[in-house]
């Protein structure tokens, strides 16, 4: 009973103490006095699409607001300042809530409500990146504006109102376009106009139509009236801002804070005026001296417009008719107009009485210039003589470019189309660019024409072979090509552009050969020589093919062919045959340049000058006696002579020389490529003739202000029409650069060039003065050409410095300046420190204004996280991307190679043919650290690695049976090991330089690989790159790494 009663007491006391901490009054919520600084707001986006509200308490303490909406679709704030931004017409409650700084618990709130207006025709312009404001998105919906950017953009007002376009952004970064298909159906041509406003100085780049339609219109901050008319095609019309204006140069768009605003937008139908092939006209020519005499136009005007009335504005050039038919009438421009009611086109027509002819057609230049020349000089003549104005352009700036004098430079492989406008006529060569000096593997490319071959020298092509064909790889003097499919003959065709200049005579040599077995009897034909592939009339024609196919029948090893051809513009070399065999291999294929054949040419002229009599039959003549430098009978010399004043004295096409009036003049002898003066003096035979300066030596001269490796005078002699002589000058047309006295002695002053003029008051001779200063002061290196950075300052620096040397004359005049090609990766300042602010390549360079050095600094980023991928990429890769592992097969997707989340890689391949495989991995490591490599290589499902050819590992970039053991281990050879064993593991010590990233390669018919690496760093200071890059603060402490 005790026991009950005590239980009973003990449940009582813990009841009422539970109750009388629920009963305990609670602490009562502190009276706030929030506000807001508005209930109620309208927000009108066309007069500025943001409101800033505020909220204050009257309490003491420390207090949190906190902003909210309810319809960010209407109007969005910011969770913590009240900045109220519209987005589209509605309503919106935008709510401020407060608690204390430190607690969740929200004490008190308050509310305005937002009414966001537009005006009628309002809408905001639609953005996006390639998946939203692509072209043919923007086609599908007529009549609203797009704006499609490429990398960020930042908007505070992006709308339409009828026929005007605001656009107010900030940050906008990459390539960007505002974008508007017209409500027009293709084909139609497009009258636009609008009055444009901005608030930069740029460039308006305008497009519209199935090529694009590029203008682009220079404009300072303000306003300005715009037209352009474009046929209306595939391509929405855009308009853009850059900096640059597109001569040449790629599109480098505005970036950064931009308002640009477009009003008075106008779309109408125009006039399509189109010429003979049915393609719009602005301009056009009609060659008399070529036949041609007239030239049919048509024009079409705007739906419900008035007919079309044609004019000529000089109808002494070229008259039309009312059916658009342009009949020259002589030299000249006009402008024909096709009118439809205040509507109309126009097209400059060029009459030419002459011939117009380019001296090259086609052309082959090497970015090496070792092969064929790294340059040409382009040039035109008219067939009357007379000199001409050409504007020289190129289309393809990244592979040549062309000066303003015709002078094509080489850039890059691959092809360009030279194009010269000249009074109104186009006239073109195509330039193909290859690089004798790159000699990288690579699968050759098929289903390609012969004119891809042409325009890209000195490498392989499958044209026109068999569908069955399905493998062609090149490396290192060798194809090796490979078929499937039925056990029928098939062609393969395999054309090369020899990267040889035009008309070079060279000798071909290769081996065939074949994988296995022999070719055997079932082939058809094996031909080789110059042409465009197969063809069996072509055999002993006079581009010398050669038919071998019936050496090759039976199970032959190999077998050894050369052969002699000329480069010809539009025929490349090929090797063509038609076999039953599935593979097929072409090794040792050599091209040697035959040494070019000295020419005959013109050396010289027996006499320099002559003096003539008017009236007298014996010495009002004489005719010019050039000299020839005869190499062979055979060799054909054409001279050409040419008065410079035919009112002073003419001569014809044999050189005879005759006197017109008192007076001197030159004629010009010229073979083509060589030319020489000789110069005419014509008396009345009363007065003594007048004695004039005939030529002067030298023509030209290099002077080193040093005199170290030149002298620093130079003495012009001059020669005369009399020994008697005659008062001459001398002028210097840079006296900075070199002087000349009163009898001629030319002296160095500072590096140049300037021509020394010498005059006898009516014939001038120049002489072309180089100065050279061998002890200049001059930009001779800078401290690193390679570096790499590592963005989280982890396993290399995120900072350096780089430092110019500067040897020579005058060192303290010279200023040494620093940039960088991508500052969103690298920055560097006026001193050469090196800052980072992305993953990437930047090349920084240091230039005196004369020389220049770069360092390649690549930053990699060691705090990414990469998950799983599959590789792809070469060495090139590996080194711009450190950390990241690349690799491909000889023709993939016959490797296919994972990297998976443990860390490790795995490469199968698709079937159990020999192929080799390449693995690439640039160490996210300062330059000239040291490093130790452990690599364990597992054939997968416990089976043996079996035979692995080529195994080799280290710094590189392919596999070399002759590499430097200090950087490459060698495992195995070209024969291979077998491996009776799952798995094998290896090691090294390596360097990294930079310029090479650490490599692996191996060949095997095997598949089912696994591969697992660990890096580690030595642990040694980096001797490289402590040498070429001081330590900055980083994150406020001294960088340990550099």
């Amino acid at each position: 009973m005790k026991r009950l009663m005590s239980l009973l007491l003990g449940t009582l006391c813990a009841v009422c103490l539970v109750f009388g901490a629920a009963c305990k009054p609670k602490p009562k919520t502190p009276e706030l006095g929030l506000a807001i600084s508005q209930e109620t707001a309208t927000i009108d986006i066309t007069q500025g699409p943001t409101l800033q509200l505020s909220a204050t308490v009257t309490a003491s303490g420390n207090y949190v607001f906190s902003w909210t909406s309810s319809n960010k679709n209407v109007a969005n704030v910011h969770p913590t300042s009240g900045l109220v931004t519209a987005v589209t017409a509605g309503t919106a409650t935008i709510t401020v809530s407060v608690r204390e700084k430190g607690t969740v618990k929200e004490l008190d709130s308050k509310s305005c409500v937002v009414n966001v207006t537009t005006p009628e025709g309002y809408y905001n312009i639609v953005t996006g990146t390639s998946g939203v404001a692509q072209n043919e998105n923007v086609k599908a919906d007529p009549g609203v504006w797009y704006l499609y950017y490429g990398s960020a953009l930042d908007a505070s007002a992006l709308y339409c109102v009828k026929d005007t376009l605001n656009m107010s952004v900030s940050a906008i970064k990459g390539t960007w376009y505002l974008r508007y298909y017209p409500k027009f159906t293709a084909g139609t041509m497009v009258d636009i106009s609008f009055t444009v406003t901005l608030d930069v100085d740029a460039y308006l780049r305008l497009s519209m139509g199935s090529d694009g339609g590029i203008e682009y219109r220079e404009l300072t901050a303000g306003t300005h009236d715009i037209t352009f008319s474009r046929v209306l095609g595939d391509i929405p019309f855009s308009v853009s801002l850059t900096t640059t204006n597109g001569n040449g140069i790629a599109d480098a768009f505005y970036a950064g804070d931009l308002n640009l605003k477009l009003t008075s937008l106008s779309f109408t139908e125009g006039v399509k005026l189109t010429g003979p092939d049915g393609s719009v006209l602005k301009s056009a020519y009609i060659n008399v001296a070529q036949g041609e005499s007239t030239l049919q136009l048509d024009a079409l005007a705007p739906a419900g417009g008035e007919d079309i009335v044609w004019s000529s504005s000089e109808e002494g050039v070229a008259t039309v008719d009312q059916t658009g038919l342009v009949t020259a009438v002589d030299a000249g421009k006009t402008t024909i107009t096709a009118a439809s009611g205040d509507k109309k086109a126009e097209c400059t027509v060029n009459v030419i009485t002459k011939e117009i002819t380019l001296n090259s057609t086609y052309v082959i230049l090497d970015t090496a210039d070792e092969k064929a020349p790294k340059t040409c000089q382009l040039s035109a003549k008219s067939s009357d003589n007379s000199p001409l104005q050409i504007e020289w352009r190129s289309d393809n700036t990244e592979v040549a470019t062309v000066d303003a004098n015709g002078l094509v430079t080489a850039v890059a492989a691959g092809g360009a189309r030279i194009v010269g406008t000249v009074e109104g006529m186009e006239i073109a060569c195509t330039v193909a660019v290859g690089n004798s000096a790159a000699n990288e593997p690579y699968s050759a490319e098929l289903d390609k024409t012969a004119n891809d071959v042409l325009a890209n020298p000195n490498k392989w092509y499958s044209v026109g072979s068999h569908a069955e064909w399905v493998e062609f790889a090149y490396d290192n003097g060798t194809i090796a090509t490979t078929r499937t499919g039925s056990s029928n003959a098939r062609t393969m065709n395999l054309l090369i552009q020899p990267l040889f200049a035009v008309g070079t005579t060279y000798t071909v040599s290769f081996t065939v050969d074949h994988n296995s077995d022999g070719w055997g009897n079932a082939t058809d034909h094996f031909h080789y020589g110059v042409g465009r592939g197969y063809n069996a009339n072509n055999v002993g024609n006079d581009k010398i093919v050669t038919e071998h196919a019936d050496e090759l029948k039976g199970n032959i090893p190999a077998a050894t062919y050369t052969g002699t051809f000329v480069v010809e513009a539009g025929n490349p070399f090929f090797i063509s045959f038609r076999t039953a065999k599935s593979n097929a291999v072409i090794r040792d294929i050599t091209f040697t340049k035959v040494a070019d054949p000295e020419k005959s040419s013109l050396t010289g002229l027996q006499s320099q000058s002559a003096t003539l009599t008017l009236g007298d039959s014996e010495s009002n003549t004489v005719q010019i006696e050039p000299i020839i430098n005869r190499v062979n009978e055979f060799d054909e010399v054409v001279i050409t002579y040419t008065s410079a004043n035919n009112s002073i004295a003419t001569v014809d096409e044999n050189g005879l020389v005759t006197a017109v009036a008192v007076g001197s003049t030159k004629i010009i002898v010229s073979d083509g490529t060589n030319a020489k003066e000789f110069t005419v003096v014509v008396s009345d035979g009363e007065n003594p003739p007048p004695v004039v300066l005939v030529s002067i030596s030298p023509e030209s001269a290099t002077l080193d202000k040093a005199g170290v490796t030149h002298g620093n005078t130079v003495q012009i002699e001059a020669t005369y029409s009399d020994a008697s002589g005659c008062p001459l000058t001398y002028a210097s047309s840079d006296n900075a650069v070199a002087t000349v006295n009163a009898s001629g002695l030319v002296t160095a002053v500072a590096a140049g060039e300037c021509t020394i003029t010498v005059s006898d008051g009516t014939n001038e001779k120049t002489c072309t003065i180089t100065v050279e200063n061998s002890n200049a002061a001059k930009l001779t290196s800078i401290s690193a050409e390679n570096l790499i950075l590592d963005l989280a300052n982890a396993t290399a620096p995120n900072a350096a410095k780089l430092t110019a040397t500067v040897e020579g004359e005058g060192v303290e005049n010279v200023t040494v300046m620093w940039s960088t090609d991508n500052a969103a990766v690298a920055a560097v300042d006026e001193n050469g420190n090196i800052t980072v602010a992305a993953a990437g390549v930047a090349n920084i360079t240091a230039t005196d204004g004369t020389h220049s050095k770069t360092c390649k600094v690549v930053v990699g980023d060691s705090g990414r996280e990469l998950g799983e991928y599959t590789l792809s990429g070469d060495a090139a890769n590996a080194v711009s991307d450190p950390a990241k592992y690349y690799g491909y097969g000889d023709s993939d997707p016959d490797f296919v190679a994972t990297y998976n989340a443990e860390g490790k890689i795995n490469v199968a391949k698709a079937n159990g043919k020999e192929k080799s495989f390449y693995l690439y991995y640039q160490p996210l490591l300062s330059v000239g650290t040291k490093y130790n490599v452990s690599i364990t290589i597992t054939r997968n499902e416990g089976k043996n690695l079996g035979t692995i050819k080529r195994l080799q590992f280290g710094t590189g970039t392919a596999y070399n049976s002759a590499a430097d053991p200090s950087k490459v281990q060698i495992v195995t050879d070209n024969t291979g090991t077998n491996y009776a064993q799952n798995s094998l593991t290896l090691s090294g010590t390596f360097t990294v330089d930079g310029s090479e990233p650490f490599y692996i390669c191996f060949r095997t018919t095997n598949t089912g690989f696994t591969f697992e690496f660990t890096f580690t760093p030595v642990e040694e200071a980096p001797a490289a790159q402590t040498a070429v890059a001081e330590a900055l603060p980083a994150n406020g402490k001294e960088n340990a790494y550099v």
